[in-house]
C-alpha cells in the first residue's frame, strides 16, 4: 500500500519484516480479511502492535475479534448528500474510511481477558457477553427474548434487527433529516415475533454484506455474467480494465472515473424486482460484464457506489496489473449480491412498515 497521511509505508513494512525475522512478535493469524470499501475486501497485516497502521486500530476493538464475533458499522452523521445507505456489516474489522464519516464498529460480543489464574477455579478463556445496554437488556426480558449472554446467535438478535430496518428505502426516505444529521435510530418491534422476523432477514442482508460466497440464487446467474465482445482485443488486452475507471491524483488518492457503459432493455429471464435496464460495463476493449441492473450500478452504501468504485481502484493506471480470472469474476459475485439486496428491498419495506405499526413504548416507563 502507499503511503497517506501518519501511514508511511516503507517504515511499516520494515517492522513488519524485523518482527518475522524475531519470530518472538510475528503472527501470521494477523493476515486478516480487510473491507477496504464496501464489498472491496483486500488482504492485510492488522495488528495494534505497529504504528500507525491503518489509522491506528484501538486493541480494545482488535481485543473482540474472534472468531464467533461479528461487528455492526456505521457513522455517527453523513458525510455527504448522496450517502445511500448508512450500515455495513462485517466479520472482521474494516477499515476507518469504509464508510463515509468514517466507520465505526460496535462488536457483537464483548471478550474480557482471562483473568490471572491465581485461583484454583479460575478460567484460562477470555469471556463474552453481548454488547448491549441495560435497557437493551431490559427490553429482551420484557419481551421473553432469550438472554443475549447464551450464544452469539442471541446477541445478534438486535443488532440483526438494526440492519433489517437500516437497509430500508422507506425507512431511509421516511427519515432522511434524522438520519443524515446524527446516529440513525431504530425504532424497536412491540413483539418477540416481530423482532424475530425482522432479525431473521437482517441476518440475511448480514450474509449478503459478508459472506463473498453467500448464495444468490440461480435466477440472478445472468447478472454481472462476464462476456467476451471482440476476441481479437480479448486476447491482446486479457483482463486489464481498461475503460477510464479511475486515475490516480495527488500521488496516491484514487478518484473515480466516468468509465464506460451501454445501456439497454433487461433481457427476459432477469427478476423484474431488478428494473425494466440493464448496463453492459465494459472491462475493456473486449471483455464487458453484462446484464448490471440500474439498480444495481447505483447502489451505494457508506456514500461510495459500490461496483463503481470498486472499478476505479482496478483500472489498470492505478492497480498496475491485469486482473485475475478470478478477479474478474469477483466483480459478477458483487453484483449478485447486491442484486439480491435489491430483490430483498420490498420485503425489508413490508418489515419496517409492521414495525413502525407497533413499536415498543420507550416513553410509557420502558
Amino acid at each position: 500500500m502507499r503511503s497517506s497521511g501518519e501511514f508511511k509505508a516503507e517504515k511499516v513494512r520494515r517492522s513488519i519484516l524485523k518482527e518475522r525475522k524475531q519470530k518472538a512478535t510475528f503472527d501470521p493469524s494477523k493476515i486478516v480479511r480487510y473491507p477496504f470499501k464496501p464489498f472491496d475486501v483486500r488482504r492485510a497485516y492488522l495488528s495494534a502492535d505497529i504504528a500507525p497502521l491503518f489509522s491506528r486500530p484501538a486493541p480494545e476493538l482488535l481485543q473482540n475479534h474472534t472468531p464467533d464475533n461479528a461487528y455492526f458499522i456505521t457513522r455517527d452523521m453523513a458525510d455527504n448528500a448522496d450517502e445511500g445507505v448508512p450500515f455495513y456489516f462485517s466479520s472482521v474489522v474494516a477499515d476507518y474510511d469504509s464508510l463515509g464519516g468514517h466507520a465505526r464498529h460496535f462488536p457483537i460480543l464483548l471478550t474480557n481477558p482471562p483473568p490471572t489464574p491465581d485461583t484454583l477455579f479460575s478460567s484460562p478463556q477470555p469471556q463474552t457477553r453481548a454488547n448491549l445496554s441495560a435497557r437493551a437488556r431490559a427490553y429482551l426480558a420484557e419481551l421473553g427474548a432469550p438472554d443475549p449472554d447464551s450464544s452469539p446467535a442471541a446477541a445478534a438478535l438486535l443488532w440483526h434487527h438494526a440492519l433489517a430496518v437500516g437497509f430500508s428505502g422507506a425507512y431511509l426516505r421516511e427519515n432522511a433529516g434524522g438520519v443524515a444529521a446524527d446516529w440513525p435510530r431504530i425504532p424497536l418491534p412491540a413483539s418477540l415475533e416481530a423482532l424475530r422476523d425482522s432479525a431473521r432477514l437482517g441476518a440475511r442482508v448480514a450474509a449478503l454484506l459478508d459472506d463473498p460466497a453467500a448464495d444468490t440464487g440461480a435466477e440472478l446467474g445472468a447478472v454481472g455474467r462476464l462476456k467476451r465482445v471482440d476476441a481479437a482485443q480479448a486476447e491482446a488486452q486479457g483482463y486489464a480494465v481498461r475503460a477510464g475507471w479511475g486515475t490516480l491524483q495527488r500521488g496516491s488518492v484514487v478518484m473515480p472515473g466516468r468509465g464506460r457503459t451501454t445501456e439497454r432493455a433487461a433481457p427476459q429471464g432477469l427478476p423484474p424486482e431488478l428494473g425494466e435496464r440493464v448496463l453492459d460495463v465494459a472491462l475493456n476493449d473486449g471483455w464487458v460484464w453484462e446484464n448490471v441492473p440500474l439498480s444495481v450500478w447505483g447502489y451505494t452504501v457508506g456514500g461510495y457506489q459500490v461496483l463503481k468504485k470498486w472499478l476505479s481502484y482496478r483500472e489498470f493506471a492505478v492497480l498496475g496489473r491485469a486482473l485475475t480470472l478470478e478477479e474478474a469474476r469477483e466483480f459478477s459475485r458483487i453484483a449478485r449480491r447486491l442484486a439480491a439486496l435489491v430483490r430483498l428491498g420490498p420485503a425489508l419495506d413490508a418489515n419496517y412498515a409492521a414495525v413502525r405499526g407497533a413499536v415498543w413504548g420507550w416513553g410509557s416507563g420502558n
